[in-house]
């Protein structure tokens, strides 16, 4: 896996600058859906640098989301209240922009 990384020039500098890139998307077009607060919200306001390869949402429903979107094709991953979102660096634009609408889909079902 190492060797693909080096053979595509996927840098841990690259790598780290385009998961801040999508992070930054996935939290920036979460915020326009402008979800209530008691159904879902931001695990934490810190800048996306802080965020890791992750962004973490927190829900009462995190479980039921998570297996909402996974019905509707979006892997995620949830821990008791906390439900959290993580591209890769084959992921687009168009899909986490389609993973937000899933989500938009899948919280409003859990209201």
């Amino acid at each position: 896996m190492v060797e693909f990384f080096q053979d595509q020039g996927l840098t841990p500098d690259l790598l780290r600058r385009q998961y801040l890139e999508q992070i930054t998307l996935l939290r920036k077009l979460f915020l326009e859906q402008d979800f209530s607060e008691k159904l879902i919200k931001l695990r934490h306001n810190k800048p996306p640098e802080k965020n890791g390869g992750f962004l973490a949402l927190e829900s009462p429903h995190a479980l039921q989301i998570q297996g909402e979107l996974m019905e509707r094709g979006v892997f995620t991953d949830a821990r008791d209240n906390i439900l959290r979102i993580g591209p890769a660096p084959y992921t687009t634009t168009m899909q986490i922009e389609e993973c937000i609408r899933r989500l938009s889909e899948s919280v409003n079902k859990v209201q």
